[in-house]
């Protein structure tokens, strides 16, 4: 009888366990050589970074615009980032430089650990 009963707990614990989660991570697939995240990229740019400021699930970050490599016409810009901890954010050093891979999306620039910036 007790082992019944410890093969049905068994049993809920592992359905219980097994069903569907919500969680995401970030997962990236191997990284181009430079040149080839041109074409996965809105903007690109070398800045340095002036603040980073903390939003809603995600950080921004302002750069001074110290060179561009596609049509971008400004000195400063704020690229979108995750927090970090599994969500792909790419984390930025204030008064430090990087070569910036932003997408746009809904109107917003944003990078992660899975574009090319470095």
């Amino acid at each position: 009888m007790r082992s019944a009963v410890i093969t049905v707990f068994l049993f809920l614990f592992l359905v219980l366990m097994s069903g569907s989660s919500d969680a995401l991570a970030c997962s990236c697939i191997k990284s181009t050589p430079p040149c080839g995240g041109i074409g996965k990229a809105d903007v690109i740019f070398s800045g340095t970074v002036k603040d980073i400021r903390i939003g809603q699930n995600r950080r921004e970050v302002y750069f001074k615009v110290l060179d561009t490599f596609n049509a971008l016409r400004t000195t400063t810009i704020m690229v979108g980032t995750g927090m970090g901890g599994g969500d792909c954010g790419f984390d930025f050093k204030i008064g430090e430089s990087y070569l910036v891979y932003a997408r746009e999306f809904e109107g917003r620039l944003g990078t992660g650990i899975c574009s090319r910036t470095r």
